[in-house]
């Protein structure tokens, strides 16, 4: 029987498996699931440091109970031992090349917990600079305990501010993760080291580090690089029109169960609260929506938004937040990271919640913190959260050298996701718009438009080809 359902599963990729119709049938039986698991973990492969490969044993590492990852433990060099905790078996891939000063081992997550507390124990005993590192807050409430008996530092570590040109639903590797030994910069209740950062680091005697973030802002903006890079195949103004005298306000939606909502000071903020916010303070505004990408993209779920008059939803995926940056006046969020990118546009940001770039002067801040009492400018406050906080996997140690890889590999992978979407287009023979065109005419397949039918196709939709072609701006 198994070997009929793996033989009709070989060829199924697991997006196309997990829509289909018997997706709730197989989810309402524990030992399928634990199969068909079992059968697609070969799409999260990672490669495992062998047990026996480790020069010298390590009391209380036992097999069942830790996964082993990373060159550091195949080294003669004895280096603190990581035990990391709450992290996806896909993110195993890459999370030991962030973490090279220690040897990283993965808690399993079905072991017992009097197992695994002998095993700490162990470790605890016979390994100095023994530490745990959880993503975001999703330990259990044993880690806690393990940390507090043995007095076992907890670091936590997220996604950084530049991840990759696909959602970190998508299981893609990110580009840049943050680790950070006092909180986490999403929450507002503790300090964090990028608080600690923002509150202290002399930021006037590092002229020539300010002028390296000026740069960066500036490579950023032209390249419109976000926490997710990806190009639409659609145009701004094709949706919202040209600009008129009224005030243009964004406001940008969230995943109201978000962790940055519920540690960000902002609990009972909601969706729609903030658009009645913005409209309430802007009458005489044209308001417009946009939700969280997880939403556009079916991977999580907000409650269904009122209808409210006059407000526009920008829910098409084929236009991107930094796109709408730059045909608005003011955003408001709650606490969305894009909030932080849009004041690189030179944009009022009003923010009700407590995210980490609130605080500090340059924003419209609902929430206070006594904790940020230091006006800062927002050249620091991107030195801080792009060059001094984050690490980049293209390189550790430099992180100048780190973000520009991270942005041109976010670049060149967006860019080869949108030549797919074009190449699509022209398989389908079927009529490009202006901005489909403007596309294409501005990327690799720029030789199709010279095909009789698609150069016929473009003659109709804009009458003048000339133009496209003569266009110096890519997207």
């Amino acid at each position: 029987m198994f070997e009929r359902l793996f033989s009709w599963l070989k060829d199924v990729p697991l997006s196309k498996f997990l829509d289909s119709p018997v997706k709730r049938w197989l989810w309402n039986n524990a030992l399928l699931i634990r199969l068909v698991r079992r059968y697609y973990r070969q799409e999260f492969s990672y490669e495992k440091i062998p047990f026996e490969m480790i020069p010298k044993p390590v009391p209380g590492l036992k097999k069942g109970r830790f996964i082993l990852t990373g060159e550091n433990w195949l080294d003669e060099v004895e280096r603190p031992i990581a035990v990391l905790w709450g992290f996806n078996s896909w993110k195993r891939l890459s999370t030991s090349e962030y973490l090279p000063e220690y040897r990283v081992a993965f808690a399993k997550r079905a072991v017992l917990w009097p197992f695994m507390f002998f095993s700490i124990s162990k470790l605890a005993r016979d390994n100095n600079g023994l530490v745990f590192i959880v993503w975001s807050y999703k330990e259990k409430l044993r880690v806690r305990a393990f940390s507090r008996i043995f007095s076992i530092p907890i670091y936590r570590m997220e996604d950084g501010f530049i991840r990759s040109a696909s959602l970190g639903a998508q299981h893609t590797t990110p580009m840049s993760l943050c680790l950070d030994k006092t909180g986490l910069y999403l929450d507002a209740t503790r300090p964090s080291d990028l608080e600690n950062l923002l509150n202290t680091f002399d930021f006037d005697s590092e002229t020539e580090l300010l002028d390296k973030t000026r740069s960066i802002m500036h490579i950023m903006r032209d390249l419109k690089i976000s926490k997710y890079k990806f190009y639409g195949l659609a145009s701004v103004l094709d949706i919202i029109g040209l600009r008129t005298n009224k005030k243009r306000v964004l406001v940008i939606g969230q995943v109201e169960q978000d962790a940055s909502i519920k540690f960000g000071l902002a609990k009972n903020w909601t969706n729609e609260l903030l658009i009645r916010l913005a409209s309430d303070e802007n009458p005489n505004a044209e308001i417009y929506y946009r939700p969280h990408p997880d939403e556009m993209y079916g991977f999580r779920r907000n409650r269904r938004l009122r209808k409210f008059k006059g407000i526009t939803i920008l829910d098409q995926k084929d236009i991107t937040v930094t796109d709408i940056f730059e045909h608005v006046d003011h955003v408001y969020t709650v606490t969305s990271l894009s909030g932080f990118e849009a004041l690189a546009y030179g944009l009022k940001v009003t923010v009700v919640g407590a995210p980490f770039y609130a605080g500090w002067g340059v924003t419209d801040d609902r929430c206070q913190i006594p904790r940020r009492g230091r006006l800062l400018t927002v050249e620091q406050l991107y030195c801080a959260a792009y060059l001094l906080y984050p690490r980049y996997i293209s390189n550790i140690g430099d992180s100048l050298v780190g973000i520009l890889g991270a942005i041109f590999t976010v670049v060149t992978d967006a860019e080869d996701v949108l030549n797919q979407k074009l190449q699509t287009l022209l398989d389908d023979n079927s009529k490009l718009n202006k901005s489909q065109i403007k596309l294409v005419a501005s990327s690799e397949k720029w030789p199709a438009l010279l095909n009789k039918p698609i150069l016929n196709s473009c003659f109709n939709s804009c009458g003048n080809l000339n133009k496209i072609f003569m266009s110096n701006k890519l997207y």
